[in-house]
């Protein structure tokens, strides 16, 4: 099902400012209720797509010093004299062990001083006092995973094969031309996430949405009960979906200018309340939502200065 533009711009101002406008809203499919709260969210992301793009572009005209320093690196990057050798899955070197290689000056931040380090008579345990981000022992490769977790993998007794200075420059010369598709790889895959990421991102926020509406409809609906109004649980759950627009746009709002509030609570509020204070702004949404629409309630099937019209 489709939802023309001006229908969507319709039912998003009256939603906000028209509460005689809800009991056409009621009468809606859940479907059309749905949909609706998809392009809000959809429209919401796109303009922190846009905020991202104006920042990134500028940014992403020249990338040729990434492609020089990369492939700087990669040029640079085997040691000279080292030779490793690995037969049935044994590993052995013609150098001194343990040997270190280093990461590249731009990466010294990085945990660990060492980027790999090579000892065929290390045992596993140890891996922390090599100070080193890989460590190959005689048959193994350890490393740490992105949860910070020790990770073995075991090499295969089926390799066979020499790595030197020479090789690795012949894999070089060879694979180096297509470093300089880099930019041009990192352009598209960029402008596909930014066309995309609205529509993706809107359906998952769409299911935390619907799940949260099912909760607060269900209080409304309790409320709409007490206030004598003559409404069933689907209609007060379609009424809330369409209810949305104003803590969607508040939500959008705040993660704007999360800077801006920092910036300026700073300067008002005590450190020790400075959290609390931030973190009710950023929750505000879900009473102001729950208020929002218990005044829609207490309006339904009242008489008001706009006429209910067609979308």
């Amino acid at each position: 099902m489709s939802m023309k533009k001006n229908a969507f711009f319709t039912i998003f101002k009256r939603s906000l400012f028209d509460f005689s406008y809800y009991e056409k809203l009621v009468q809606e499919t859940f479907v059309k209720a749905i949909l609706y709260v998809y392009l809000l969210l959809v429209a919401t992301l796109f303009i922190g797509v846009v905020k991202e793009a104006v920042i990134l572009i500028p940014k992403s005209r020249d990338l040729t010093p990434l492609v020089v320093n990369l492939k700087r690196i990669i040029k640079t990057g085997y040691p000279k004299n080292l030779v490793v050798t690995v037969k049935d899955g044994v590993v052995k070197t013609n150098v001194k062990e343990p040997y270190f290689i280093d990461f590249p000056a731009s990466e010294k931040n990085r945990a660990g001083t060492h980027f790999i380090a090579i000892d065929t008579k290390a045992v596993i345990e140890n891996y922390a006092s090599y100070n080193s981000a890989i460590l190959v022992t005689k048959n193994s490769i350890v490393y740490k995973d992105d949860g910070n977790a020790l990770k073995v993998e075991p090499v295969d007794k089926t390799y066979n094969f020499v790595i030197n200075q020479s090789k690795y420059d012949s894999l070089v010369k060879k694979f180096s031309p297509y470093i300089d598709y880099v930019p041009t790889i990192i352009i598209v895959f960029v402008t596909l996430f930014f066309l995309t990421w609205p529509f993706i991102g809107a359906a998952f926020l769409l299911i935390g949405k619907l799940i949260l509406v099912l909760i607060i409809a269900f209080l409304l609906f309790i409320v709409s009960r007490v206030l004598k109004k003559n409404l069933t649980y689907s209609q007060m759950y379609k009424m809330s979906l369409f209810g949305l627009t104003l803590p969607i746009l508040i939500e959008t709002l705040n993660y704007h200018t999360t800077s801006l509030y920092d910036t300026i609570l700073h300067y008002i509020i005590p450190p020790s309340a400075f959290a609390y204070v931030v973190g009710f702004l950023r929750a505000l949404p879900n009473p102001v939502f729950l208020v929002f629409m218990i005044y829609v309630i207490l309006r339904y099937q009242e008489k008001d200065s706009y006429a209910v019209q067609e979308t």
